[in-house]
């Protein structure tokens, strides 16, 4: 409140299913985070739901003695589709890492306009 937050965007290439997610991409999206922890606050990652959960828990282990927010999250209907969750997850998970100090790898998924929910580790 009061303050701007900067953001800066990443993405993968080839972006990929998260039903096909291994250890490789939860190495990768972890090894990405730990390069830049250094520069940034917080950090959001944008996941598919199939694999969310085990995305959270591996980050949680591979992220030893985390200090900065971590939010994953996804939708339950692409992006790209009409009546998408994914716009108001995406601005709600922003709004959580750029406001609060939440030292921990968090689940966020907003399933109404006016219910959010924070889940702590990879619990569903």
């Amino acid at each position: 409140f009061g303050t701007r937050t900067l953001f800066r965007i990443v993405d993968y290439d080839p972006l990929l299913d998260s039903s096909n997610m291994t250890e490789k991409e939860w190495v990768r999206i972890a090894s990405d985070i730990a390069a830049a922890y250094d520069a940034w606050d917080a950090f959001v990652v944008l996941h598919g739901t199939d694999t969310m959960a085990f995305t959270c828990a591996a980050l949680s282990l591979f992220l030893h003695n985390l200090a900065k927010t971590v939010v994953v999250t996804g939708s339950q209907i692409p992006l790209v589709r009409p009546r998408s969750d994914g716009i108001s997850n995406f601005l709600g998970a922003l709004l959580i890492a750029g406001t609060f100090d939440i030292p921990e790898v968090a689940l966020s998924e907003i399933y109404s306009r006016d219910a959010a929910e924070m889940q702590p580790r990879c619990s569903r």
